[in-house]
């Protein structure tokens, strides 16, 4: 039946002859079996007590209600022909409208059911159950299909924090976003991503390395995830990433193994400190205008020591550090 149409409740019992059927002891051991199986199963299944002569109160007629996903909530009027009477309503779909999702206001005659479906979920033809119950154990009882349409929702990103990072550090910024309904996602710069950095549209990452011409600057990078839902719908995320300033590296010098005697290998040492992140790159040079590198490091740790073990083979030498990129 597509439609509720009439209250319709129905028992088909079949039960073999031999042993049930076939003589009058069995009929009656059967008719108490069948009678104590009943009252259970209609008071479990809908809260009707069997053993009472109260008659069942009335409850005005529903029709069939259909509503849109994430619709919120759904009040629903109807009146009880005995005034006294508690409510109840059941589902026979949990996983579209739980028991907590059903609620009752007013008194008297006059109530209403307020229907609250489970977040995101859809489905068609989940059957309400209303029951009401008299103070002497009448028991009425309404029902109507409840449909649930599904409605596209957005992509949510995951929780995103500032970043503050030295220049030269190597970011990987993940731009995770989901959909309830496992729609494809892709994705798109909106604004803001610096030159020299790499966008991933598949999944959303940015990979960079900020230059020392971009220290001491803010970024904020926007990206935007769009499903391949019925109505198509997107989500931003905005990345904020903080570029801290270049800091001076220090250097200091020392001198071992001094020439003394027939020693003519003196070894020269450059500590620097700085700050981690940019590249720092060793040039040297003979005459103050031709400068080559000679050494180049990534340290993640402070001071680190660059030793000199070839300056025997000049009569001066002169050093400068730079940093990169």
């Amino acid at each position: 039946m597509s439609t509720n149409s009439g209250s319709i409740n129905a028992i088909q019992i079949e039960c073999n002859y031999t042993g049930v059927r076939d003589t009058s002891s069995n009929r009656a051991s059967f008719a108490s079996a069948l009678t104590d199986a009943l009252d259970l199963y209609f008071h479990l299944h809908g809260g009707m007590k069997l053993n009472t002569l109260a008659p069942p109160p009335s409850i005005s007629r529903f029709s069939d209600i259909t509503i849109d996903e994430d619709n919120s909530t759904f009040p629903l009027p109807f009146t009880l022909g005995d005034p006294t009477s508690t409510v109840a309503a059941t589902s026979s779909s949990s996983s579209l409208v739980s028991s907590t999702g059903f609620s009752f206001v007013g008194s008297g005659a006059n109530r209403t059911l307020t229907i609250t479906p489970q977040p995101n979920a859809s489905g068609s033809k989940a059957m309400v159950t209303v029951a009401a119950t008299s103070p002497d154990g009448g028991v009425g009882v309404e029902w109507f299909y409840l449909t649930v349409n599904p409605v596209n929702d957005a992509p949510i990103f995951s929780s995103v924090t500032d970043r503050t990072i030295n220049p030269g550090f190597n970011l990987t910024l993940p731009n995770t976003a989901t959909d309830v309904e496992n729609d494809l996602l892709t994705y798109q710069i909106v604004s803001g991503l610096p030159t020299n950095a790499i966008f991933n549209p598949t999944n959303g990452t940015i990979i960079w390395r900020p230059t020392l011409g971009q220290a001491g600057q803010s970024f904020f990078i926007v990206v935007r995830a769009t499903d391949n839902g019925t109505n198509i719908l997107s989500a931003t995320n905005t990345n904020t990433v903080n570029v801290a300033p270049v800091q001076t590296p220090m250097v200091t010098t020392t001198w071992s193994n001094l020439l003394s005697g027939s020693n003519t290998s003196p070894v020269l040492q450059l500590s620097i400190q700085g700050q981690t992140g940019p590249d720092y790159i060793l040039m040297a040079s003979t005459n103050l205008t031709n400068w080559i590198p000679i050494f180049t490091n990534t340290p993640t740790t402070f001071p680190f020591v660059w030793t000199d073990t070839n300056t025997s083979q000049y009569p001066k030498r002169f050093y400068q550090l730079r940093l990169g990129p």
